[in-house]
């Protein structure tokens, strides 16, 4: 079966961004994250066959903190494709990046990115299903 998740309202805090003085001051990042998977979890109840949500975030936060990039698709782009690198059940990703205090938007609304990954069907993994 394939089951969405949705990781919603991830915040970590990086330098990132293409004005002057914008990677010189952690802001903050906020990410809101769908992805799917092929899966028997729904069946077994086990964690060893799901998707650690907790992983998936720790990947992600340690991107943000870590990485410095000027755009927001550049980041989006990077995070999906690193998941999907990560975990070869996961079959496609919606990543949404959003800069809630954008310098640029005088506090007048925030920048998001959007992008969405789905894995060539001739290199997902389908182990999971029997």
């Amino acid at each position: 079966m394939i089951l969405t998740v949705l990781l919603s309202d991830i915040t970590f805090f990086g330098r990132h961004g293409a004005f002057h003085g914008e990677q010189d001051h952690p802001q903050a990042f906020k990410i809101d994250l769908a992805f799917e998977y092929e899966t028997k979890a729904h069946e077994t109840d086990d964690l060893a066959d799901a998707v650690n949500y907790a992983t998936v975030r720790d990947l992600i936060r340690a991107y943000i903190e870590t990485e410095q990039k000027r755009l927001l698709e550049s980041m989006a782009n990077d995070l999906a494709k690193k998941i999907l690198k990560k975990f070869p059940v996961i079959v496609s990703v919606t990543l949404t990046i959003t800069k809630p205090f954008a310098g640029s938007f005088d506090g007048n609304g925030a920048p998001s990115v959007r992008v969405t990954i789905r894995r060539s069907p001739c290199f997902q993994k389908s182990s999971v299903l029997t």
